[in-house]
């Protein structure tokens, strides 16, 4: 067993660092067209439940990573293969950031280089940090996640004298469904992908503050994240930012006199390498655990290099990329988010009550 730990703020910039992401970059409410900001907001209410629901998990298994916690309510060999598919998860969701990363680099900011080397160096950037540990990279994380909200507002202010207002009108123009399909998106990305973080919780220091510290950090990373939305319907006509590759990067280019393109690349930077390396650090854990070996470290190389050349294996260009965010992800993850999350509280629930009857009866 690891001897990391990790204070609560050093847990909470890490899982702020994590929201924020590549989410800023996609913009998943985009589909909602000026209605975006409010497909946020609904994701963003159901994020905040069903990230409770996994640190309620968490309390409810006390010290038990992920692995623990499904090989104990759902049996050794049914856990297993549930803990095997969740290391599956966490390494291809490593591998979707690492391609975002990959096509926006591409296509922005270093047009000349191959796209296999930028993700290769960005994977052992990654694999360094795993190296010297979690811990260390929850120390990092606390010292670099204040600083991308400073970039959202260097951005904003030089683009303010262009917003348009009325962009975000007419208000449910074509009815809620859209908000809807929109928000459910948003609820599976970035909120739902925060079940990488109960391969992590086990090592907090405090564990009754720890609700308090993950609720308050997606409060916070989803503000910023619901100014970055509205920032963008602001600027671009809604259905021009819908169509754009990255709103955030569009939305950029307006700013007068200046190239802002690196303030938006070191949040892609700080934000997408806190994720890679959580998912990272999920999947080479979990496979740890599996296998009964104590030290994860050991798996960090051969599985950065998997997830490296499956982010570039995972696409042909970037239509298909954003054809597979918008069209197949939300559905794709419902198992590892939802329902099996929800199937886990219930089991947990249940046999809390059980043992609490054994020993009252006792």
């Amino acid at each position: 067993m690891t001897k990391e730990r990790l204070s609560n703020i050093q847990l909470s910039m890490l899982f702020a660092g994590f929201l924020y992401g590549n989410s800023s970059l996609l913009s998943p409410a985009s589909s909602a067209l000026q209605d975006g900001w409010l497909a946020f907001i609904f994701g963003w209410m159901l994020g905040f439940i069903l990230i409770g629901i996994y640190v309620l998990i968490y309390l409810l298994n006390p010290s038990l990573t992920l692995i623990g916690i499904v090989r104990r309510n759902f049996g050794k060999i049914p856990g297993s293969a549930i803990g095997a598919l969740y290391a599956w998860y966490f390494l291809h969701l490593a591998a979707i950031v690492l391609r975002d990363f990959g096509e926006f680099s591409g296509l922005v900011m270093l047009p000349d280089t191959p796209m296999p080397f930028i993700i290769a160096c960005f994977g052992l950037l990654c694999v360094y940090g795993l190296k010297k540990g979690i811990e260390v990279v929850a120390r990092t994380s606390e010292l670099l996640t204040p600083l991308v909200p400073l970039a959202f507002l260097a951005i904003t202010i030089g683009v303010a004298g262009i917003m348009d207002f009325s962009n975000i009108q007419p208000v449910l123009a074509k009815g809620v469904k859209p908000v809807i399909n929109a928000g459910f998106g948003v609820l599976t990305f970035p909120f739902g992908e925060s079940i990488a973080f109960l391969m992590i919780l086990p090592l907090a220091r405090k564990r009754n503050s720890l609700m308090k510290a993950i609720l308050l950090s997606t409060l916070l990373a989803g503000t910023l994240l619901l100014m970055v939305v509205l920032r963008d319907i602001f600027v671009l006509n809604p259905f021009f930012g819908q169509r754009a590759a990255f709103p955030a990067e569009l939305a950029s280019k307006l700013f007068p006199n200046i190239n802002i393109y690196p303030l938006i690349y070191v949040n892609l930077m700080i934000g997408g390498g806190i994720k890679v390396t959580v998912c990272l650090y999920a999947a080479a854990a979990a496979v740890a655990e599996l296998f009964g070996i104590s030290d994860y470290k050991a798996f960090i190389l051969p599985m950065t290099a998997f997830a490296v050349v499956l982010s570039i294996w995972l696409y042909d260009n970037v239509m298909q990329m954003f054809i597979f965010a918008n069209k197949v992800y939300p559905y794709y993850v419902l198992p590892f988010q939802i329902i099996l999350p929800l199937l886990l509280l219930l089991v947990s629930f249940i046999k809390k009550i059980t043992r609490s009857k054994r020993l009252s009866s006792s």
